[in-house]
């Protein structure tokens, strides 16, 4: 086309003003041509920049999830974007069973006028099973809310002490958290993430009961109970394992709970002791939780995944002394997590 007007300028000025227009022409013919080239040239590479800008974002489409932590990401069937549909929004929930060790310390004594040796006086837990549920709701975008509950009730198995007295002791140890909190849900390259936040409520009781017989019975007990509520954070990653549906998955959830503390002191032995109590407000509870794991995942055709996973978990909760250091208490779970449920 530009070789056509080039020769078509050429032809009107020879016939126009002979040799001299020729020229003038010709000139005029390649200041055209090149103007066009430029004009051509130009229009390509505004064609082709757009697309060169596409993928500068480090934010990709999960295996399981069409969306970006940027905002929303087209659907992409192959392995290496999306193993399963676009999003929906919709009903989370899930159950897992917790069975986990708890660890208080332990508490040796040796009396050797009474030919006692070690004798442990908070006795070791066995692994219990403890429940976790939750159920939530969560946007196409990945934004969601959901409620969590959590409960351990357990005692450690009595410990005697014959060569004293028909003695028996016990210990006990109760916690549970319920937390109400906001996600949010997306990816980064080929990560899935998850952060929450939101409020805890959370309590933990403790008892050491001593039981048994010396000439008359004897009953008597120690009771520490904490209750209170504050700030929750949590930290969830996936990261898919080729496209048949395995995941390696982990998990960090800190909380700090503000509350009242109570001491509770029950006997029959004098009586004078009897239903004694110290109080404490503003004690503080720190709660560190970790999660390591696999995990399986199936697209279902509502748009939701089912997923069953296992994972090794460890817990610990600390309270604050009551006073000049009294009352220090560092409690540990470690054990594992068996959980199935539903997400998007």
């Amino acid at each position: 086309m530009l070789r056509k007007g080039r020769g078509l300028a050429l032809l009107l000025a020879v016939s126009v003003s002979g040799p001299a227009g020729a020229t003038r022409g010709a000139r005029a013919a390649e200041e055209s041509s090149v103007y066009a080239r430029a004009t051509e040239a130009r229009a390509q590479s505004m064609a082709i920049e757009p697309a060169a800008t596409t993928d500068s974002s480090l934010f990709k489409t999960a295996s399981h999830s069409s969306y970006s932590l940027l905002g929303d990401a087209p659907c992409n069937g192959e392995c290496g974007g999306s193993c399963t549909s676009c999003r929906s929004g919709g009903l989370v929930a899930g159950a897992e069973a917790t069975v986990l060790v708890g660890h208080r310390g332990s508490l040796a004594v040796t009396i050797p006028a009474a030919n006692v040796s070690d004798f442990v006086i908070t006795p070791e837990y066995d692994e219990e099973v403890s429940p976790r549920f939750w159920i939530g709701y969560e946007a196409p975008n990945g934004l969601g809310f959901r409620a969590r509950y959590w409960l351990y009730d357990h005692g450690a198995s009595g410990t005697s002490l014959p060569q004293i007295a028909d003695i028996d002791l016990l210990s006990s140890l109760e916690a549970e958290a319920l937390d109400g909190e906001f996600m949010q849900t997306g990816t980064f390259c080929d990560w899935d993430v998850e952060f929450a936040g939101g409020v805890r409520w959370g309590r933990v009781e403790e008892g050491l009961t001593l039981t048994g017989d010396i000439g008359d019975p004897v009953e008597a007990s120690l009771f520490r109970d904490f209750e209170g509520i504050g700030p929750t954070v949590a930290l969830s990653v996936r990261r898919p394992v080729g496209c048949r549906g395995l995941s390696l998955v982990g998990g960090a959830r800190a909380s700090l709970l503000f509350g009242d503390d109570t001491f509770t002191i029950r006997e029959n032995v004098i009586g004078l002791l009897d239903n004694i109590s110290l109080d404490a407000e503003d004690t503080v509870l720190s709660i560190l939780e970790l999660q390591v794991g696999v995990e399986w995942r199936r697209a279902l055709a509502s748009g939701s995944s089912l997923f069953a996973r296992a994972l090794f978990e460890g817990q610990t909760w600390e309270l604050s002394p009551m006073l000049l250091g009294i009352g220090d208490s560092n409690i540990g779970f470690v054990g594992g997590s068996f959980g199935v449920g539903i997400d998007r």
